[in-house]
């Protein structure tokens, strides 16, 4: 796996013979860090390859951990203009986790190439 600057300076993953676009979640959530400075010095990146049904790309990830099932239950409130999370989940362990909405990482992709 390698990763290297793409068209006009979008970032791009080759995994297996294939490239693909590469996010990050700050470039996704617009926060500011060392992020991508990080991503230059490391010599290998955790990539979770995601295929929606508009594209296929690849988000940058801190780490594996297992595959796990979980029951997403959408968001409510003032939280349902989020549109770059579907939904919400809790972990086994209590832990409440935002699910990323494939699709609307896809149109962002799409955007930054």
């Amino acid at each position: 796996m390698g990763e290297r600057p793409g068209v006009r300076g979008a970032r791009l993953a080759h995994v297996r013979g294939k490239v693909y676009p590469l996010v990050t979640m700050t470039e996704l959530l617009g926060t500011s860090s060392s992020g991508p400075a990080a991503i230059d010095s490391m010599r290998e990146i955790p990539i979770a390859i995601v295929q929606s049904s508009e594209s296929c790309y690849g988000i940058v990830v801190d780490r594996f951990v297992d595959q796990v099932a979980v029951i997403m239950k959408p968001l409510t409130g003032g939280l349902c203009d989020l549109s770059l999370f579907s939904g919400v989940t809790i972990m086994g362990d209590g832990r409440i986790v935002l699910v990323v909405n494939p699709a609307e990482v896809s149109r962002y992709v799409e955007r930054a190439a």
